[in-house]
């Protein structure tokens, strides 16, 4: 998780609140929900997006907007 975290951050994005499912011992990949906030100077919406579905340990990537 902090691989993720860490990237949100060093694109300009600020986390406020991760939620995680099915973390435990059958769930090989778990879900997680991040609620982010990007900065105004950041990189764009898409990039972000794609930066983090480049990761390693990310196998979906799935965008909701509230």
């Amino acid at each position: 998780m902090t691989t993720v975290t860490d990237k949100v951050k060093s694109l300009g994005g600020q986390v406020f609140d991760i939620d995680i499912e099915g973390d435990d011992d059958e769930n090989r990949y778990p879900s997680v929900i991040l609620s982010i906030k990007l900065a105004k100077d950041s990189p764009s919406h898409s990039s972000i997006l794609s930066s983090l579905a480049e990761l390693g340990c990310v196998y979906s990537i799935q965008e909701l907007i509230s």
